[in-house]
């Protein structure tokens, strides 16, 4: 319960504190928005972890490389948004543990391999005062090895989720990246003295939407529309008469803000939401040569709070809290699990190049598994758990088409299961660690 209380208190505190910093863009109507993106990355991943239990000690190491392909497309008017993901990627690694229990020392190394595909779709429609009805899909396709050094054993799952969401709710974050665009553009123009007064809120919102609108045209191919989108909003500052006789310092600027200054997607805005998750998997399992399968349903009921607020040019305030259940159905087993769930990411845009962002999150879990046929041997089981963890991300554009992003993140998870009848308690410590570095060719 005191945990309960601390993250409820802190989800209070973080919302105050961004409401009484944050500016409001209710007055900015965001035109309809067309959007689509593809990255080409190349990436690493180091971890670590240390698991402690009554029992055994644990701590193993893992690396893994690999490409990854990501394209998403999204299309937002005033009563409709919808998106399309599409995922797929390759991760070659190495893993080694050392193992303590009963005196005893055991040390493993394997060879990993994972190769997943995966497309989701978002719709949402939205009526009046924001209210909206969202519903989509999504499928995941994974395979997994893990070959042992040394040995003959080798374990091969493949795994493939389906899901289906819906939910309703009310609010909207809104896309306010041009916003923010015309910002940086007119604080660009007047220290080049190119600009003849300062714009209205009025304007400055107008050229907003100038600007969001002239990128509607983009498919994969933004560098061959930039004269074009650049001439749209010449065009609307030369039709307002702000511009000085400097033309080469203005020529220049608006051609080098306008390749720069939206690679980063803002969004303002607070959403309450409620909905269901539902999820099927299916996994085929080869280990030893023996093959085995199963599946399994799960539901997952929640309710969502959704806070993004832009405070400046700079910085960035987002909060997430969401209680929630998930109830699974296997062959042999059922799982209920209550949750709730808290972040708050804070970011900053040092650069119109470059983007940090330091995240804190939180998870309060309790349940229980039970066997179809429980016994001495198998009995149910009560679980509670209680995990923070930390992580800072920096991307950095080199040029508007390649990126460079490290990530760093720490985690400590605290679980108790509790085995009904006389069974003594069964608690685990895992503190986790690893790193991300990679390298993008993005094009949009």
């Amino acid at each position: 319960m005191k945990n309960v209380k601390l993250i409820s208190t802190l989800s209070v505190i973080l919302l105050s504190v961004c409401t009484m910093f944050g500016q409001t863009y209710q007055e900015y109507k965001t035109p309809t928005i067309v959007r689509s993106s593809f990255d080409l990355l190349l990436q690493a991943t180091g971890s670590y972890e240390k698991q402690r239990t009554d029992y055994y000690k644990t701590n193993s190491h893992a690396f893994a490389a690999g490409p990854e392909f990501a394209f998403v497309t999204y299309k937002e008017t005033s009563s409709s948004f919808t998106n399309h993901t599409f995922l797929l990627g390759a991760e070659f690694g190495k893993y080694r543990s050392k193992e303590k229990s009963r005196g005893s020392t055991d040390r493993l190394k394997a060879n990993t391999t994972e190769v997943a595909a995966a497309y989701s779709l978002t719709k949402r429609f939205y009526f009046e005062k924001n209210a909206f009805f969202g519903t989509g899909g999504g499928l995941t396709l994974q395979y997994e090895n893990y070959n042992l050094r040394g040995s003959d054993y080798s374990n091969k799952n493949t795994l493939f989720q389906a899901m289906l969401p819906l939910e309703v709710g009310s609010g909207r974050l809104k896309h306010v990246t041009e916003v923010y665009q015309a910002a940086y553009l007119l604080k660009e123009l007047a220290k080049k003295n190119a600009l003849k007064r300062e714009l209205t809120t009025d304007e400055e919102l107008a050229l907003a939407q100038v600007m969001a609108t002239a990128k509607n045209k983009r498919f994969l191919n933004s560098g061959k529309l930039l004269t074009e989108e650049v001439a749209v909003v010449d065009s609307f500052l030369q039709a307002k008469n702000l511009l000085t006789d400097d033309g080469s310092a203005y020529t220049t600027t608006l051609n080098n803000v306008w390749k720069t200054s939206a690679l980063f997607e803002r969004r303002a805005g607070t959403v309450f939401s409620a909905g269901m998750n539902t999820y099927y998997h299916y996994m085929e399992a080869e280990e030893w040569k023996e093959e085995t399968d199963g599946d399994a349903f799960s539901f997952n009921p929640f309710l969502l709070f959704q806070y993004e607020k832009p405070m400046n040019l700079r910085w960035q305030h987002s909060i997430a809290v969401s209680p929630n259940a998930m109830f699974t159905k296997m062959d042999n087993i059922k799982n209920r699990y209550f949750a709730l769930e808290a972040m708050y990411q804070l970011g900053f845009y040092p650069t119109q190049r470059t983007n940090i962002n330091l995240a804190v999150a939180g998870k309060l879990l309790s349940g229980k598994q039970i066997p179809s046929n429980p016994d001495r041997w198998n009995p149910s089981k009560k679980i509670t758990e209680t995990s923070i963890g930390i992580s800072l991300t920096g991307s950095h554009y080199i040029t508007p088409h390649l990126r460079v992003t490290a990530q760093i993140n720490g985690s400590f998870d605290h679980q108790k299961q509790r085995p009904n009848g006389t069974y003594t308690d069964y608690k685990t410590n895992l503190t986790k660690a690893n790193y991300v570095i990679a390298f993008a060719y993005v094009l949009y």
